[in-house]
């Protein structure tokens, strides 16, 4: 069976699509094949929207929050991972798995 590891075709995140395939021979093309019903095309899902951080104090909680993606890629958000900036760009894990829309974290 034939598959695609890739995706050329640049389908819109949860875009609904139809696909025809034809088998190509040195003497010429067969027939399209029955339309596959309905395909779901799932990517990942657009930044968080409106991040908003209270005054961060050394060794105090501050909260941050924001708003649920625009688009979830066809897929329902599971949970959100939350990440500080270093001065070199490195990015360091503070929280995985957080499922709310609010986080309080603290800085030591």
């Amino acid at each position: 069976m034939g598959e695609l590891t890739s995706d050329p075709f640049n389908f819109v995140q949860a875009e609904r699509v139809e696909v025809v395939v034809i088998a190509v021979n040195s003497v010429g093309e067969s027939e399209s094949s029955t339309v596959g019903s309905g395909a779901v095309i799932y990517g990942n899902p657009t930044k968080p929207e409106n991040l908003k951080v209270s005054q961060v104090i050394v060794g105090k909680p501050f909260e941050l929050a924001w708003q649920s993606p625009e688009s979830d890629g066809g897929s329902p958000i599971l949970d959100y991972s939350v990440f500080y900036a270093k001065d070199d760009d490195t990015q360091v894990l503070i929280q995985d798995g957080v499922k709310d829309f609010k986080y309080e974290a603290s800085v030591s």
